[in-house]
């Protein structure tokens, strides 16, 4: 049987506890703690007594204003040391928050107490900045404004400073006058509060002037040289040109003369009288123009510069800026602004904050477009030629021969389009006395009704009778074939106005061969026959004087040549003309002038279409 005893056991004199030395120990620790607590204590209160004799020394200067705005201020700032240090002391303030608070409070205290300071030594620079021709030194229009700005919260009458109690951080405030209370009070606008470190920092801040003429210039100087040639086909009075243009930018000016600042269309081109073919050019320039003043625009400064610097005014009124997001959207002249976190003002185009930025990007752009084409001058060279070959005999007669068409296609559908009984009447005599019509004996009546028309011809096997009269303008051109001949397109000319196929206007319309028609005929005739004893000028003149025309000069000043008129004014140039050449010209066509020369010439009569021509 195992043998099972309890006796004392000795321990490891390892295990056993120095409970003197452990007493003293944890005595060291507490009075450490003390002493560590001593000390920080100690160092907030020196930091505190610190911080009040910063307060007690105040606003430098000798302004009673400036010294009060400190004042005023130290009173605050000593109530928020003193209950964030109370908030410590109490463990209802971390280290850690107490530490940032108060940095801030400091910071901010010796930044508003230098603020003045800075602004005075700052202004000197900022005034020979804004003042300076060389646009590589001077300043843009919104580093005035800053400075205006920081001006306006240094009115101490009108600003205070304050602490946010959260943070300790100080800012500047805007003081507005309270109608109801008559007490200023700090305003609720956000942009009439700023941390002084942004005033501060707004003081430093400078913001260079975009120089325009330098840019722009830069550009144009790697453009290449474009020639562009055009031709002017000279007539017998002026001579031919040929314009060479040589330029930095293809083809830019509309018919007015007007630069053309956005790319094309076909249609845009046709309106503005402008080259269908130079519309590819112009359009790869401008959007390459285009690009390059995206690029200089994509810094905002540059923008504000031109607009400020160079653009100036819009509708008659000066550009400012404003860091109010409802007044720029009331007013296109301001710029609107906003701050950074560090205080700095950025500029904003951007058209879903600001609709007037849109416009005020344009302005800017089209700023920028004139400052380019002004620097890509253009030369040019004219040079003249003979253009102008007179037309030979067959010519002359082949248009001759094309007038006379013309001349009864006109008649046949003046009748259609002859809105009175007597006007068709008219138009219809006049077109049988057509020299085309007469060859074939034409004779044209309508039925009583005026719902018929009869054509009657010398060779009476060509009559037709009881013809509708057609019910549409086509077909009425379609049936003038009947009287002068021609078809297609041509036949159509003269035609102006409705047609006019009411029966009641064609009752009665009678053309036969007899009455005044012979006029045409009998004067042509004697024309044909009259002698042209020589080509003198003076011997063509009397000719031409018995046929309503004349020889002379043009009424052009630069025309130096002499012409033959016939009655219509018409001319045909003298030097070269043929007998035949100049009486084909001289054929007179209309009735009552053919009537009253025809009388004319015979023994005793007198033209007024004659007298005094020379």
């Amino acid at each position: 049987m195992e043998n099972t005893s309890f006796n004392y056991q000795p321990r490891d004199p390892q295990a056993q506890i120095n409970w003197a030395e452990a007493a003293s120990n944890l005595g060291n620790v507490f009075k450490e703690e003390a002493r560590v607590r001593t000390e920080k204590k100690a160092a907030i209160d020196e930091a505190t007594r610190q911080y009040q004799k910063e307060l007690a020394k105040g606003v430098p200067g000798e302004s009673t204003s400036i010294r009060e705005w400190g004042l005023n201020y130290a009173g605050d700032a000593q109530e928020q040391m003193d209950m964030i240090t109370m908030m410590l002391k109490s463990g209802q303030m971390s280290v850690s928050d107490y530490t940032r608070n108060k940095q801030n409070l400091v910071d901010g205290t010796e930044e508003a107490f230098s603020l003045m300071d800075d602004y005075q030594k700052e202004y000197a620079i900022k005034m020979e900045r804004l003042k300076s021709e060389d646009p590589a030194n001077a300043s843009q229009r919104l580093e005035a404004w800053v400075m205006e700005n920081v001006e306006g919260f240094g009115n101490f009458n009108k600003t205070q400073l304050t602490i946010d109690p959260s943070t300790g951080k100080v800012m500047a405030a805007k003081k507005v006058l309270n109608e109801v209370t008559g007490l200023m009070e700090i305003s609720k606008d956000p942009n009439d509060l700023v941390p002084v470190s942004a005033l501060k920092n707004n003081i430093i801040s400078q913001f260079n002037k975009y120089d325009v003429e330098k840019s722009t210039k830069a550009w144009t100087a790697n453009l290449g040289l474009i020639q562009s040639v055009s031709r002017t086909t000279g007539s017998r009075t002026r001579a031919g040109q040929i314009l060479t243009v040589i330029g930095k930018i293809p083809a830019q000016y509309d018919k007015e003369g007007k630069r053309i600042m956005k790319k094309l269309t076909l249609d845009d081109a046709k309106k503005l009288g402008f080259p269908e073919d130079a519309i590819g050019p112009l359009n790869d320039y401008i959007e390459a123009e285009d690009s390059w003043i995206d690029g200089q625009l994509s810094n905002p400064y540059n923008m504000t510069s031109i607009l400020t610097d160079y653009v100036n005014e819009l509708d008659g009124k000066v550009i400012s800026f404003t860091f109010n997001q409802e007044e720029a959207k009331e007013n296109p002249n301001l710029i609107l602004m906003k701050r950074d976190a560090g205080g700095t003002p950025i500029p904003v185009f951007d058209k879903s904050i600001n609709p007037n930025a849109e416009k005020q990007k344009e302005e800017i752009r089209q700023y920028m477009k004139y400052a380019i084409r002004t620097k890509t001058s253009e030369s040019s060279t004219i040079q003249t030629y003979k253009d102008y070959t007179a037309p030979t005999p067959a010519q002359i007669q082949a248009g001759e021969r094309r007038r006379l068409e013309k001349a009864r296609v006109l008649l046949w559908n003046k009748i259609g389009s002859a809105k009175t009984i007597d006007e068709k009447k008219n138009a219809a005599q006049a077109f049988i006395g057509t020299e085309y019509a007469r060859k074939r004996g034409l004779g044209i009546t309508f039925s009583a009704d005026g719902k018929t028309m009869d054509f009657t011809f010398t060779n009476s096997s060509d009559n037709r009778t009881g013809v509708p009269v057609p019910n549409t303008r086509q077909e009425w051109i379609d049936m003038g074939v009947e009287g002068h001949g021609v078809q297609g397109k041509d036949a159509s000319y003269g035609f102006t106005g409705e047609y006019a196929n009411e029966p009641a206007l064609f009752q009665g319309v009678t053309a036969t061969r007899s009455g005044t028609t012979d006029y045409v005929v009998a004067l042509n005739n004697e024309l044909q026959n009259e002698p042209l004893n020589s080509l003198e000028a003076a011997s063509v003149n009397t000719l031409a004087n018995k046929y309503g025309g004349k020889v002379g000069k043009s009424s052009d000043q630069d025309d130096e040549k002499t012409y033959v008129f016939n009655s219509e004014g018409e001319s045909l140039e003298y030097e070269g003309a043929t007998e035949g050449t100049i009486k084909n010209h001289l054929r007179v066509l209309d009735e009552g002038k053919a009537a009253n020369l025809y009388k004319t010439n015979q023994p005793g009569g007198t033209s007024k279409y004659n007298k005094g021509s020379n």
